[in-house]
């Protein structure tokens, strides 16, 4: 009679690895966490360094290319990878432009040195439940919709004539040229600010203008959950910069 060998037995080690590969395969780098991102700003402000007083009114007015062609509705932020590459569209969390939410942001902070400041509201800033990663057959039955919200797209001249009237003591603009975060397993932004304070008539005091790439770190696991944290968290920073600059802050204390 002839005995056979037992059949090895698998290692449990060997079964963790299979078992995190397949994970890695299916979800890995968010794969599936990649898509119906938001990021929160609702909150979001940064403390002045100074103490002044009067009144202010705030409009952070949006300029990023893609917005102005129709690429991306007001609300898109950035860009999440899956772990094949394919980016789907970050929006903000409330649904509104993020220009409407910078605005509030910087018009909190602004009031954390006692200034009674005031957020400009512009048509849309109430935000919609559109979504970007719709199929293009869906887009095209809108396509009447959004030909007549660009007829009544307000243009920089209409802004800052909106943002002076009723002659606050200063008026705050920030012309966004640039905020859009990029995740695959880590976190990039790029972002161009620039902040113009005015007084009651019109005069131009400061201006401060940043410009930048900031790597925001991130994981390979949970890239998407760390993403929003890191995003929305570089706002009071960038709002930081320039409220608390040199120039800003003379203009509001003068």
């Amino acid at each position: 009679m002839t005995f056979l060998p037992p059949a090895p037995r698998a290692s449990h080690r060997w079964h963790g690895v299979l078992a995190l590969t397949l994970l890695l395969a299916l979800g890995g780098c968010d794969g599936f966490g990649a898509i119906g991102n938001k990021q929160d700003y609702a909150t979001k402000q940064a403390p002045l360094a100074y103490k002044s007083q009067g009144t202010a009114t705030v409009l952070a007015f949006d300029e990023r290319p893609y917005i102005l062609s129709g690429s991306h509705n007001p609300d898109f932020v950035g860009l999440q990878l899956n772990n094949y590459g394919i980016p789907f569209s970050v929006k903000t969390k409330s649904g509104r432009p993020f220009a409407a939410e910078m605005t509030d942001a910087f018009a909190r902070s602004l009031a954390t040195g006692g200034i009674a400041a005031r957020s400009i509201r512009l048509p849309g800033d109430e935000g919609d439940d559109h979504d970007e990663n719709e199929a293009d057959d869906d887009k095209d039955k809108n396509k009447d919709k959004d030909d007549e919200d660009s007829d009544t797209r307000i243009t920089l001249a209409q802004a800052q004539a909106m943002l002076l009237k009723g002659r606050p003591r200063r008026a705050l603009l920030v012309r966004v040229k640039q905020w859009e975060s990029s995740t695959y397993k880590y976190t990039t932004l790029e972002f161009d600010l620039t902040a113009i304070v005015y007084d009651a008539a019109g005069k131009a005091l400061a201006s401060k203008h940043i410009k930048g790439s900031d790597e925001l770190g991130g994981k390979i696991l949970g890239a998407a959950r760390k993403a929003r944290e890191v995003s929305a968290a570089a706002l009071p920073l960038k709002i930081d910069e320039i409220l608390n600059s040199p120039e800003i802050r003379a203009a509001f204390m003068s």
